[in-house]
C-alpha cells in the first residue's frame, strides 16, 4: 500500500507468481464433457444415417408376410 492509501500493481521479477484461471480438476471436467459430446454427437449421425430398403416403400411390389404364432 502507497502512503495515499492505494494499492500499487507491478510486475516482478519472479514468474512462479501466476496463478492459473482453471484447476486440474476443471480441466479434466471440461475434457470429458468434450468427449462425451463428440461421442453422443457421432451417434446420433450413425442413427440417422440409417435407411430401410427399398422393397418397403414400394407398395406395388409383393409385400413381406411374417408368420407369428401367439
Amino acid at each position: 500500500m502507497d502512503n495515499n492509501g492505494t494499492m500499487n500493481v507491478t510486475f516482478t521479477s519472479r514468474v512462479n507468481d501466476c496463478v492459473g484461471f482453471f484447476t486440474v480438476g476443471s480441466w479434466m471436467g471440461i475434457l470429458v464433457t468434450l468427449i462425451l459430446i463428440a461421442v453422443l454427437i457421432g451417434s446420433f449421425l450413425m442413427l440417422n444415417s440409417i435407411q430401410t430398403m427399398d422393397r418397403f416403400d414400394d407398395p406395388r411390389q409383393k409385400q413381406i408376410v411374417i408368420n407369428s404364432k401367439e
